[in-house]
């Protein structure tokens, strides 16, 4: 990956962590092994976990979605890859 891309990684991230309602940090790899490979190859910036709160006055209010976000080598030519932890349902944006 190239150095802009971990810029950009890092301000957006960086961006995410003002919103009160959204709370985000790094987790390197899914296993052990990989995740040794990205901290020696500094890639570890491209695996994260967030947690967004549901909105207040709604019939989610109080409730935390789990998910994890892994960011493409070629970020952002390529979208990220999000998968919720949290099981939901009917979730819209």
């Amino acid at each position: 990956a190239s150095p802009s891309t971990k810029r950009r990684i890092q301000k957006e991230i960086q961006e995410l962590g003002l919103i009160s309602s959204c709370k985000v940090s790094p987790i390197g790899g899914h296993e052990e092994e990989e995740e040794e490979k990205e901290e020696e190859n500094g890639n570890g910036l491209f695996h994260w976990k967030a947690c967004i709160m549901g909105p207040a006055h709604s019939p989610y209010s109080g409730g935390c979605f789990f998910l994890h976000i892994h960011f493409p080598l070629d970020y952002p030519c390529s979208p990220p890859n999000l998968h919720f932890q949290t099981k939901v349902s009917q979730l819209h944006f």
